[in-house]
């Protein structure tokens, strides 16, 4: 009976850090699908793209700024920011949607 009370409580261990695990892990994702579709926000249509892209074909890996380099990107260049991101953080992405 001692035996069966011991190996009780070591899954009710194992249940409760696995729990704390999945959360820290969603907390995570959640954090980066808000920072990701913020980003597919600011560019129009570009979420939907990178989206299909994603299932297609590979990702371009471009970051096109204006001449300074210093700028905030804008426009085509804001799409190609978040072809960026998908392609660097594709596989917690594909985790997330």
């Amino acid at each position: 009976m001692a035996k069966a009370g011991i190996e009780e409580a070591k899954s009710t261990i194992v249940q409760s850090q696995a729990f704390r695990e999945n959360r820290a892990e969603a907390s995570k994702k959640m954090s980066l699908g808000a920072e990701f579709l913020g980003a597919a926000v600011t560019t129009g249509k570009a979420y939907v793209k990178v989206y299909d892209c994603e299932h297609t074909s590979k990702l371009q890996n471009k970051l096109v700024r204006d001449q300074g380099g210093n700028s905030s990107p804008t426009g085509i260049d804001a799409v190609d920011l978040v072809y960026d991101y998908a392609s660097t953080n594709r596989d917690i992405l594909r985790n997330f949607f």
